[in-house]
């Protein structure tokens, strides 16, 4: 038995970790919002302050200690890798590989603060059943829906003024990374692909929530098939 077996499954540690990080997130930015510090006496305006501090830096510490906590698990990166090269065993390797690429989705959409499941993701991979003869745009397509059914991306909204509607935030993050997975790249072109796909995305987005809500694959399938190799 190898020492890697012998320790427990990270995932759902690093989990909980973002997940926590997230509350302290999203409660600070309402407390900022809702606490008039300015308008408080000294003494508690004081407190308010390092209260907000205090709770800044446990989230920051948070996300530090799970990025830690990937590291010493597998000793990876989270650069975008292509879909084509995961197989099966692999579903750990994608699930760290698509949160990596839908947090920078997130942030090219410039959406607030999301929890992110990697344990979901890697739910979504494993639930689908290996097919060494699927075409890459059907894969991702099943892909797709298996994903936003396991609701990976939860707490996710938007600034008043952006025009994606926050209903189908979800949808358009999953297919901006999918798109992107499918395509053809070189070594440090990941930033570029990952912000053309998500702008494509964001052009197709009516099309894209349509295919997400059909009850096939097929139409998913047409719009990777199509757009992947314009990204």
């Amino acid at each position: 038995m190898s020492k890697t077996s012998l320790l427990p499954d990270p995932m759902p540690l690093r989990d909980a970790l973002r997940g926590l990080r997230f509350v302290l997130q999203r409660s600070s930015e309402t407390l900022v919002s809702v606490l008039p510090v300015e308008a408080l006496p000294k003494p508690a305006a004081e407190a308010a302050g390092a209260l907000l501090r205090d709770m800044g830096q446990l989230a920051s510490g948070l996300e530090n200690m799970a990025s830690d906590l990937a590291r010493m698990a597998f000793g990876a990166d989270e650069s975008v890798m292509s879909l084509r090269d995961f197989g099966t065993g692999e579903a750990d390797r994608f699930a760290q590989a698509f949160y990596a690429a839908l947090r920078a989705v997130l942030a090219r959409l410039h959406a607030l603060p999301a929890h992110v499941s990697e344990t979901a993701i890697r739910n979504a991979y494993l639930s689908l059943p290996p097919c060494a003869t699927e075409e890459e745009p059907d894969r991702a397509a099943a892909l797709s829906h298996a994903l936003r059914h396991a609701k990976v991306l939860r707490g996710a909204t938007l600034h008043a003024t952006n025009p994606i509607p926050e209903a189908h935030l979800e949808s358009l993050a999953i297919f901006a990374v999918l798109l992107c997975l499918q395509v053809e790249r070189q070594d440090g072109e990941e930033d570029q692909v990952l912000a053309a796909a998500t702008d494509l995305a964001v052009a197709l987005a009516a099309d894209v929530i349509l295919a997400f809500d059909a009850k096939d694959t097929a139409p998913l399938a047409a719009l990777y098939r199509k757009f992947a190799p314009h990204v």
